[in-house]
């Protein structure tokens, strides 16, 4: 059977495949767009751990008309949609709605964004503190029409675990060039391109590669996790969480190394696993939080 893309177990189908697409943690859309067909987006975390607590989310409103004005406000309530102009009002209902920055379209150009500072507020009832949820819109004036896009709603909370995902492959040697580091790294694949050169180059050289694995990768986002270079064998990684805010991936793994006495061949090795998770636009690597088990042999 299929899920997202490439067969899998009815286990792994259960766990991964039934409900919604979760595209972002923590952030729901709602609302319609306007006449215009512009969209809301949200990149960044909405984790109050991140930057010291002023966090680095980002709103980017699309499908806008060029050298359009517009205003990006939120709210802490949901309405049913109210038309306004050409669009639906969706933020208010009866509470005060707070205005952001005032943003202008280029020329030639199709969307705007801004930056959510929560620590300067543009009001203090419209201090956005851990644990609340509020709602996002865009308001925009071209050729005399006003318009607006869709709606979001997002929870700032800590990153959000996501199900289980599938393992692809999990091997003790890469030629990546992340795998010939001692620390190791991370990398995320999220097209058609990214996923073919992050599969070539960890069986580098290329010829070595067997056939890559079929992904349709508007459905996938594949997480490539290196622990880097070792000088013997009995090493090997697992994960053992992984959680989104917004776009931003956290991740902890755990490496299992052999302790005193486990008489480890003194050959190099290089353990690694891809993972693959329902797709995640814009994802980003967070925080990556390698933690080591060191074992012991009879």
């Amino acid at each position: 059977m299929k899920c997202f893309g490439y067969l899998v177990d009815l286990i792994v189908l259960g766990a991964l495949c039934t409900g919604p697409l979760m595209a972002q943690g923590g952030v729901m859309r709602f609302c319609s767009s306007g006449v215009g067909g512009a969209e809301l987006f949200a990149s960044g975390s909405a984790d109050f751990g991140v930057n010291g607590g002023s966090g680095d989310l980002e709103l980017m409103a699309t499908g806008l008309p060029s050298q359009a004005l517009g205003i990006f406000f939120y709210g802490s309530l949901a309405q049913p949609a109210s038309p306004l102009g050409s669009g639906f009002l969706c933020v208010g209902g009866g509470q005060p709605n707070w205005r952001l920055d005032v943003v202008s379209v280029g020329t030639g150009e199709s969307s705007a964004s801004t930056q959510v500072d929560y620590l300067t507020p543009p009001s203090p009832a419209a201090q956005i503190v851990p644990g609340s949820t509020w709602n996002f819109q865009f308001w925009f004036r071209s050729a005399g029409t006003t318009d607006l896009t869709d709606a979001l709603e997002i929870k700032f909370v800590p990153p959000i675990a996501l199900p289980t995902p599938v393992t692809i492959l999990e091997f003790n040697r890469s030629g990546h060039p992340l795998g010939q580091l001692f620390e190791g790294g991370i990398v995320i694949a999220n097209t058609d391109t990214e996923w073919s050169d992050l599969w070539s180059s960890h069986w580098s050289p290329a010829s070595n590669a067997p056939p890559l694995p079929p992904l349709d990768m508007n459905l996938t986002t594949v997480v490539g996790i290196f622990a880097g270079h070792r000088l013997n064998q009995g090493y090997s990684i697992s994960l053992a969480d992984i959680a989104l805010s917004v776009t931003t991936l956290e991740i902890t793994t755990i490496e299992n190394q052999p302790g005193a006495g486990c008489g480890a061949l003194f050959s190099e090795s290089n353990p690694m696993m891809f993972i693959a998770l329902r797709k995640i636009d814009g994802a980003v690597l967070g925080t990556w939080n390698p933690q080591v088990n060191i074992y012991s042999c009879p």
